[in-house]
């Protein structure tokens, strides 16, 4: 509002400014001639006569000066490095560090919408003075090639550019077209020195973020082991964090391995899981499932099998929360309140999951069946995702898609026992993919599968399964994924607050306050319903997409 305010300042009259100083930040320069015709004129490129040509010059400069602020945001929020370090800081309950992606995405689409009206009211403008020679100035040049180089920008990265999978709509090739800002900036400081000062700011600023990144949060990785998931599902990489290198569950790094037969060079961002546990599920793919599992799996799920979900609920929480939450909260939490959650030393290893959806991941894992992989790799950050705003509430549930479930790992063995209640909602298609992750799922207090693959689980696949903690097996799509955690948000607030609600919306607004639904995955029209749920609900929603 400021920036906009400021550039009105131009089309008041001169003495304007004398009278009101305190609105009024720039000298004015509307005059009128002897017929009371009015005219802006402070140099050659910009002067306008007349009421049509003052509302299009008025125009191109509110434009102007509003894309300024959409500039910056587009660059501060692109700061990985800066981002990282202020996401702890007491600066986070102001700046929503953690979506800052969104508003990048926004900014950058509002910016090119700025720009281009500025352009257009330019154009209409010379039309309308007959000023052809102005389309062979420095000023029309670089404003050109300005707009050309964002629009570039924008829609390669647009649904439009997707649909040419096989071509320039590659996430690679639509990810480097990014580079052309480079373009842009240069360009932009030709156009004008009020916008080649503001754009030497925040270019300056994003610069020495980068090369920060590029120098002091980039290491070598001498020794990684990668193995195939079961059913060549995707790729498991786990290594020894290297000295510095101090991630956090709901994180996510960038990998890049430069012995891969095609992509050696590209950089590639992944969710990171520090427990090192993911052996068991090898071992119970391969039908190696221990004594005590099996004597598990019979004591505790003889009676849930055949339940129905609202049945298996009620289950968990009279077994679960009676004996643990309700009896002796204050020794779980104490005893968890005394662990660091935050400790950097208290898982020595991370875990990335990669599922081949694109080239990349494909050709990882064909090098890896060829034998033609490497020990020695790159990795860069950690950097903050939605999932980092896990910490601000008391029940998280965490949807998610196929490979999408690997940052809701991460958050459910952050904060162990009670710390937080956690419930995971899963839809997979992949029978080894769920049998894999099953046994990271245990941290879960409820966790709900909805498998949808073609080939049915066998009972003694389920039970083996569901061995591993609260875990429900359905074996087909929800009537409502919203409708099934607007069920679950009731069920466990009726049974913490020993209430009697019978939809989300007879819930204490304060108690639901303390809930937030997350969601990662490649599903457009799963995002939007959590969205829409959780807006009408008043419940908070963070997503994170690979719908590149």
């Amino acid at each position: 509002l400021f920036s906009v305010w400021y550039s009105t300042a131009m089309l008041f009259p001169p003495q304007a400014r004398d009278h009101y100083s305190f609105f009024l930040w720039d000298d004015g320069k509307l005059l009128f001639d002897g017929d009371g015709r009015p005219a802006i004129c402070p140099r050659p490129s910009i002067c306008s006569e007349g009421i049509l040509q003052i509302v299009l010059i008025s125009i191109a400069r509110v434009t102007a000066f509003a894309s300024y602020v959409f500039m910056g945001i587009t660059f501060l929020s692109k700061m990985h490095v800066t981002i990282h370090r202020l996401s702890t800081s007491y600066i986070r309950t102001f700046v929503p560090f953690e979506s800052l992606h969104h508003f990048h995405t926004f900014s950058g689409k509002v910016f090119a919408s700025l720009a281009v009206l500025h352009t257009i009211s330019h154009y209409i403008r010379y039309i309308v003075r007959q000023e052809v020679d102005q389309l062979s100035t420095r000023v029309h040049i670089s404003g050109l090639c300005s707009i050309l180089a964002m629009i570039t920008v924008v829609l390669c990265m647009s649904s439009i550019a997707k649909r040419f999978k096989d071509s320039i709509g590659k996430f690679e090739k639509r990810l480097n077209s990014h580079w052309l800002f480079i373009v842009l900036c240069v360009a932009l400081c030709f156009h004008h020195v009020r916008t080649k000062i503001i754009t030497l700011i925040f270019f300056g600023l994003w610069c020495l973020d980068y090369i920060y990144g590029q120098v002091f949060a980039t290491y070598s990785l001498d020794v990684v082991e990668l193995l195939p998931l079961p059913g060549d599902s995707g790729v498991q990489m786990l290594f020894r964090n290297p000295p510095g290198f101090n991630p956090k569950s709901g994180e996510y790094v960038k990998i890049q391995l430069p012995w891969l037969t095609h992509g050696g060079k590209e950089w590639h961002p992944f969710s990171v899981y520090l427990r090192e546990s993911t052996q068991r599920g090898l071992r119970n793919v391969q039908g190696s499932i221990s004594k005590h599992q099996a004597a598990s799996s019979s004591a505790t799920l003889d009676e849930p099998l055949g339940l129905s979900l609202d049945a298996f609920i009620r289950l968990v929480l009279l077994s679960d929360f009676v004996s643990e939450a309700i009896d002796a909260p204050s020794r779980l939490l104490v005893e968890e309140a005394r662990e660091d959650l935050s400790n950097i030393n208290r898982y020595p290893t991370t875990q990335v999951f990669m599922c081949p959806v694109g080239d990349w991941t494909k050709g990882l894992l064909k090098d890896i069946h060829e034998q033609k992989q490497l020990r020695a790799c790159w990795v860069r950050g950690p950097y903050t995702s939605p999932y980092f705003v896990a910490r601000e509430f008391s029940h998280l549930i965490l949807t998610a898609s196929g490979i999408g479930i690997t940052p809701a790992l991460g958050v459910m063995e952050q904060y162990p026992g009670f710390s937080r209640t956690k419930i995971l909602v899963w839809s997979t298609r992949d029978a080894n993919m769920l049998k894999f992750f099953a046994p990271l799922i245990k941290d879960a207090h409820l966790a709900v599968v909805f498998y949808t693959g073609k080939v049915k689980l066998r009972p003694e696949e389920v039970l083996k399964i569901s061995s591993q903690g609260n875990i429900y097996i359905q074996q087909s799509r929800p009537e409502s994924l919203p409708g099934t955690i607007g069920s679950i948000i009731v069920q466990f607030e009726n049974f913490l607050n020993l209430t009697v609600a019978k939809s989300i919306e007879e819930v204490d607004t304060r108690n639901k306050a303390s809930w937030c639904v997350f969601y990662c995955g490649g599903s457009a029209r799963i995002k939007d319903d959590l969205s829409t749920f959780s807006r009408k609900s008043k419940v908070s929603f963070e997503y994170e997409m690979f719908d590149w």
